[in-house]
């Protein structure tokens, strides 16, 4: 080991560095901390000091204590020189093609530290610009879909990137730019056409990782480029079941927009609807059911949405499943048929031992519907369960300030939506 050396050059001290070498101080020994001399004056970026070791006879590709190539070292910097310290690596006999302990080439490694420039020249002297290392199966352009540049996602892709380059974790570029919420690479990535429907993961989407993150923007770019909305996950979980779960109400919003099914059940029988009335997600609940979403659709275990917001004393979501013609008629006979055997009280029993759901009885008992709400919900179940529903609604020969009534726009007049 020689600390003397490298110490001279992190000083860089380049009369004594020249003096050292001339008194038989190896250039290719590691120092205490495992560094190479080359590697430390890489690091700088002090192109003088680096000409001086590679004119000693210095090798130009001897890893150092961490697996790093000096190109390595070059790619994971952002001084202004690095770009022409590479330049002048490779033309000394730098191998673009090594990699480092854990499998990584030099370029992965610029993509990884955000180097556009660093990344242009590697991947024009790197044999394959889409090798994967061997552990984890990335390429650059995996890399570079985790950082904010979509430079480097351009530049990788103008010399022969893949964009639909499978990793070991079963994701494509977008999948990763998409669950990173990185807007500018995702567009990077359609303008080349990438496949959008790729399902990596749990069989997931990038539409159903945007949507877990309600990151409208990106639900909205994947939508306009053609992604499927009623893509089915492993789990037989559409995007709008992510959304449901995931309180992410933009994103539902655009959903149903561009057509997603609100009748569609998961492995367990649970629509989007079930599964926002099980978590208590209003906003959601409010959303889907100004959709026209079926407010009666039960569980496996034939629970209704209206019983389980009870249970779950989900209060405010129980009154606007009521608000749509919802009864506690149906609620209690369902109630009361789960009930344990023997104990028809039951219901009772629970709603006198609660105070939220004693309020919400003595709520429904003194608001009554009027005939003209009850017409209304008679009207919406008569109708296609869809997202066209409001088209539908306005075709019925019906005064326009009634058809704004049927349609209940009323639901959403106090909700905003980032997305418009």
């Amino acid at each position: 080991m020689d600390d003397e050396l490298c110490a001279a050059i992190a000083a860089q001290d380049l009369a004594l560095i020249h003096k050292l070498i001339k008194e038989g101080k190896d250039p290719d020994a590691l120092n205490s901390g495992k560094y190479l001399p080359l590697n430390i004056a890489v690091d700088l970026c002090n192109i003088d000091i680096i000409k001086c070791l590679v004119a000693s006879n210095c090798s130009v590709n001897k890893r150092n204590g961490f697996g790093r190539l000096p190109l390595h070292e070059a790619a994971m910097t952002n001084k202004s020189d690095a770009v022409n310290v590479i330049k002048f690596l490779l033309d000394c006999g730098g191998l673009p093609d090594t990699t480092d302990f854990n499998g990584e080439t030099p370029l992965m490694t610029a993509c990884y530290w955000s180097n556009a420039d660093s990344v242009d020249i590697l991947a024009t002297h790197v044999s394959n610009v889409n090798y994967q290392a061997a552990i984890t199966e990335r390429a650059a352009i995996h890399y570079a879909a985790m950082r904010d540049d979509a430079r480097i996602i351009n530049v990788l892709l103008s010399h022969g990137a893949d964009p639909d380059l499978c990793d070991d974790d079963q994701e494509t570029p977008l999948i990763i730019a998409t669950r990173s919420n990185i807007v500018r690479v995702v567009e990077a990535l359609l303008a080349k056409n990438c496949c959008l429907n790729y399902k990596g993961f749990m069989d997931y989407t990038a539409l159903h990782w945007a949507v877990y993150s309600n990151h409208a923007t990106i639900v909205r770019l994947l939508l306009d480029h053609g992604a499927s909305v009623n893509e089915p996950n492993c789990l037989n979980r559409l995007p709008l079941h992510m959304a449901a779960s995931c309180n992410a109400v933009d994103s539902a919003w655009l959903l149903l927009e561009a057509g997603a099914q609100t009748e569609c059940v998961d492995s367990s029988g649970i629509t989007p609807l079930l599964a926002a009335v099980q978590l208590g997600h209003s906003a959601v609940v409010k959303v889907l059911l100004h959709a026209n979403a079926n407010a009666d659709h039960c569980t496996k275990e034939n629970c209704s949405p209206l019983m389980l917001a009870l249970e779950k004393m989900h209060i405010n979501v129980a009154v606007d499943l009521v608000s749509v013609g919802c009864t506690l008629e149906s609620y209690w006979e369902n109630r009361q048929s789960l009930a344990p055997s023997g104990d028809k009280d039951f219901f009772w029993h629970m709603a006198h031992s609660d105070n939220k759901l004693t309020s919400f009885i003595k709520h429904c008992l003194h608001n009554v519907d009027t005939l003209q709400h009850l017409c209304r919900c008679t009207i919406r179940r008569q109708l296609p369960r869809s997202h066209q529903i409001h088209r539908d609604i306005q075709q019925l020969n019906l005064p326009t300030a009634l058809k704004h009534y049927v349609a209940m726009d009323e639901l959403l007049t106090e909700m905003k939506f980032s997305h418009c």
